[in-house]
């Protein structure tokens, strides 16, 4: 019997292999893009930022807000990497980049 050689993360073999990331990443892209237009959109818009609030509320609110829209555009371009990383080669074929990508996705 042909096994996929498993995970090992963090000092531990998990029960996936390297090849079972190809699924979970193609559906998880749409809603990362769809999230990341309507944070752009947020961000953009002028009325976001007119806050009634004194003090750093509003540089807080900014930083916050562009914050996630950089966290949310580098998991859009690290998605479709990890999802051809991970259906790269045969079954028995061991995956190199992916156990780096996952670390850098969480």
């Amino acid at each position: 019997m042909i096994r996929m050689p498993a995970i090992r993360m963090l000092g531990r073999k998990w029960l996936f292999a390297s090849d079972d990331l190809v699924f979970p990443c193609v559906i998880e892209l749409p809603f990362r893009i769809v999230w990341l237009v309507l944070m752009a959109i947020v961000v953009a818009h002028e009325n976001t930022w007119q806050c009634n609030t004194t003090g750093f509320d509003e540089v807080f609110m900014q930083l916050y807000m562009r914050g996630t829209l950089a966290l949310q555009a580098a998991m859009v371009l690290l998605l479709p990497i990890l999802a051809q990383q991970s259906a790269k080669g045969t079954i028995t074929t061991d995956r190199k980049l992916v156990v780096p990508l996952i670390y850098i996705k969480y």
